[in-house]
């Protein structure tokens, strides 16, 4: 007898499966096409940015690499002697790289090289740190494209080569990065200020103490110098005025200035109006605020002697003959 045998299903199904799973291959391979730009349009280009997470920025291009490091409550240029780096221009750094929005997705890893953010051929490649001695961020900026109106740029390992919004401009040169401005009180609330010159008397009578404030917070700078290491013209340096500041919480602020030729040059130091030792085991916490205070200060400031710009010069010469006999 022969036995009647029902075909198996699974015979019918699988060429089924493969009809479909061929058809939602090209689908799939269409779309993803159109993948990348869905994807990554409107994004930031680099998510979850935190400024103030940042420890160390490198920066490198053709023709050097320099860095800028996280000191105290700001950065210091390394390249630069450690010289203390204009936070303006710092934040405006981070906020362009960390503002910049993709448009879309100008090409593939083949297309690194051609559009300049490949590992060896790159404009300008950004490295952003926030722990560790690895960079957690890693931009290369490459060709301008859209009419100047955005440029190449490539983060991490990714594939993508992205178009970004606006074209972003980052300054390429250390010395870019260096602070213009001596120091900075105009955040500290002075009690008294003391005006004394080696040389000439100061007439207390005609000494207005705000406009010697107003010209000495800010300073504005033309060259930064080491003190252990300024030119030959500046080695015997004689500082002959000296203004000390003394804050509402206690902390006196030193500025002094000399002029050798038609240079004028300045300096800063804070100290605290009692050691912390005078006072006994018992520390008052307004006392901890003033060395905190002191330290924060002194950081940045002592160790530099800083070349006053024609601005400041010119203001400095402005009160002083009104103060002196």
């Amino acid at each position: 007898m022969k036995i009647m045998t029902m075909p198996r299903q699974r015979d019918h199904i699988l060429p089924a499966l493969a009809l479909v799973v061929f058809l939602l291959g090209g689908i799939l391979f269409k779309y993803d096409q159109r993948l990348p730009e869905t994807v990554w349009e409107g994004r930031d280009l680099i998510a979850g940015l935190e400024p103030k997470e940042l420890t160390k920025i490198i920066f490198k291009t053709k023709e050097k690499t320099f860095s800028i490091s996280k000191q105290g409550d700001g950065f210091v240029v390394d390249s630069q002697n450690s010289a203390p780096a204009d936070m303006q221009k710092i934040n405006e750094v981070i906020l362009r790289l960390g503002g910049a929005q993709i448009t879309g997705v100008e090409g593939s890893k083949a297309d690194w090289d051609k559009m300049n953010v490949s590992d060896s051929q790159y404009e300008l490649q950004v490295e952003l740190f926030t722990r560790g001695d690895s960079p957690k961020w890693k931009v290369y900026l490459g060709k301008v494209i859209n009419g100047k109106s955005g440029r190449a740029a490539r983060l991490n390992e990714q594939n993508e080569v992205f178009a970004t919004k606006d074209f972003l401009y980052i300054p390429t040169n250390d010395t870019e990065y260096i602070s213009k401005i001596a120091f900075d009180l105009s955040k500290v609330k002075i009690k008294s200020v003391e005006l004394s010159n080696k040389v000439a008397k100061v007439d207390e009578k005609k000494f207005v103490k705000d406009d010697l404030i107003s010209v000495l917070s800010p300073l504005k700078v033309l060259n930064h110098f080491k003190t252990g290491a300024l030119p030959p013209e500046f080695v015997n340096l004689k500082w002959e005025w000296t203004a000390q500041l003394m804050s509402e919480s206690g902390v006196l602020y030193n500025v002094s200035w000399a002029k050798v030729g038609e240079r004028w040059l300045a300096k800063a130091q804070a100290n605290m109006n009692q050691t912390i030792t005078e006072l006994g085991p018992i520390v008052d916490i307004s006392v901890l605020t003033q060395k905190a205070d002191v330290d924060r200060f002194n950081q940045s400031k002592m160790g530099w002697v800083w070349e006053l710009d024609s601005e400041s010069v010119n203001k400095l010469k402005n009160v002083l003959m009104l103060n002196t006999k």
